[in-house]
């Protein structure tokens, strides 16, 4: 996944297609704690351990998932966990417009448990966190993503200021004497 880039479409269902808006910690050199998961099917998947993945038909954290859930796949079957494993590892994080993504053929959240409880099926929550991920941006830390926001924040507010004395400037040459 560290090959997407912001833009590009991925699967997030067998049917559809979702735009990628973000691929965060691309760039980030620091290694993560993962939970590294095998299925009777073969597929194998590594994600942080507060990712969102749906086994027994809900979303679940990935830390989780222990042998014998059923983890719904791409057709809306379930393939059956054999075993989980904790690893080290770097991690990339691709957040979609629809908040969901097919990895290795397994129905996953694009964004932690806590994100994604309050964004699956609720389409005004997931645009507005979908909002502030954009204009974040590809950050590779929180404290990055909190920066670029704050900055984005401040351009924009300098941006309206600079309109509201532009117009009282008009206004005040336009006032009859």
């Amino acid at each position: 996944m560290g090959s997407l880039s912001t833009g590009e479409w991925v699967l997030d269902s067998p049917h559809s297609a979702s735009r990628v808006i973000a691929v965060q910690h691309k760039a980030a050199e620091s290694l993560a704690d993962l939970v590294h998961i095998s299925t009777a099917a073969g597929r194998t998947l590594s994600m942080s351990a507060n990712h969102a993945i749906f086994s027994n038909d809900a979303l679940v954290a990935v830390s989780d998932v222990v042998v014998g859930d059923r983890l719904t796949t791409a057709d809306g079957s379930h393939d059956i966990v054999l075993s989980t494993s904790k690893l080290t590892a770097a991690v990339v994080n691709v957040v979609t417009l629809s908040g969901t993504i097919l990895a290795n053929d397994l129905l996953a959240a694009s964004n932690p448990l806590a994100t994604a409880k309050h964004t699956i099926g609720q389409p005004c929550k997931r645009a507005l966190v979908n909002l502030v991920i954009y204009a974040v941006g590809d950050a590779d830390s929180l404290y990055e993503g909190l920066a670029k926001l704050l900055g984005w924040m401040a351009a924009m507010l300098a941006v309206a200021l600079g309109l509201v004395r532009a117009a009282a400037k008009r206004d005040q040459k336009m006032k009859p004497m």
